[in-house]
């Protein structure tokens, strides 16, 4: 089993500290999984999170775009939950990640840190008393370079103390942990990002929603006269009966009882570009529209 991060010398590297940090984190996780019971309990512990991961995410995004209820079961959950659970995985890297860096800053630290981050210091200081002369000078007609001196400037301020780390300034130590923590937490709403604005684009055989232009030969006889009307128009075609090829529809969801359809291409909508469902029972064949 790995050491602990608190038993390393104090000579001890970054480096090592986030290596053995993760690794613990790593152990951790193996060790939740043999006490459930055989290594194949873990494996469908881990099967079950990414398919329920996949299911929320899908279901978020049915309730976003109008398509109303999901269906519980289906093994398209698994390649819908990667991502969510890549970006969890991630997080709690970071967190250990972060973990380490806490215990690293209690070191005093080496020569060459101490003197980098004093250098970094004084640059900070300097960009600082920068900005504020040209900004005096030039009133309110600032050039748009001059806001990244001063962004420039905060952020070295910050990271001379962290170089300096057991004799560096602990309020700003903290203060830039307290930053990094907030992104790290903010990093999660990716997923929501995902579900919003990426998620339309990957095809579904990768977990995604992105419309795919089908033809389908339906059994007319198994559908309702409305169903017939959006699939074939009007004329011969409604009171032909048997087997019939609909116009191009768009697939969005292949799901084991049913298919979910647009009239249109896109992301869906509940006004301008609803869901319709369709029984897979009456579909007899599925085309590419180019066919």
């Amino acid at each position: 089993m790995p050491p602990d991060i608190s038993e390393l010398p104090e000579t001890a590297s970054l480096g090592s500290l986030i290596r053995t940090n993760i690794a613990n984190l790593g152990s951790k996780l193996g060790r939740v999984m043999k006490t459930s019971g055989e290594r194949r309990d873990g494996l469908l512990l881990a099967a079950g999170v990414l398919y329920l991961l996949g299911y929320l995410t899908w279901a978020w995004y049915g309730y976003v775009n109008g398509i109303g209820f999901i269906p519980v079961f289906d093994a398209q959950y698994f390649a819908s939950g990667v991502v969510p659970a890549a970006v969890i995985c991630l997080f709690l890297i970071g967190l250990r990640t972060l973990g380490a860096i806490d215990v690293w800053l209690q070191h005093p630290p080496t020569p060459g840190q101490t003197k980098v981050g004093k250098i970094l210091t004084i640059i900070a200081v300097v960009g600082i008393l920068l900005f504020g002369a040209i900004s005096f000078f030039v009133g309110k007609s600032k050039p748009p370079w001059l806001e990244w001196i001063m962004f420039t400037a905060v952020i070295l301020m910050l990271l001379g103390p962290i170089l300096e780390r057991g004799r560096g300034i602990k309020l700003f130590q903290r203060f830039m942990i307290w930053i990094v923590r907030f992104y790290l937490f903010l990093s999660l709403l990716f997923v929501g990002v995902y579900v919003e604005q990426v998620m339309p684009v990957v095809p579904t055989e990768w977990g995604g929603a992105r419309a795919r232009c089908i033809l389908l030969d339906v059994d007319s006889a198994q559908i309702s006269p409305d169903t017939r009307r959006r699939f074939f128009g009007e004329g011969e075609a409604l009171s032909a009966q048997g087997v019939l090829r609909t116009a191009p529809l768009h697939l969005i969801y292949d799901g084991s009882e049913y298919f979910f359809l647009l009239e249109h291409g896109g992301r869906p909508s509940a006004k301008t570009n609803p869901v319709f469902r369709l029984r897979k029972d009456t579909v007899k064949g599925v085309f590419p529209c180019n066919s």
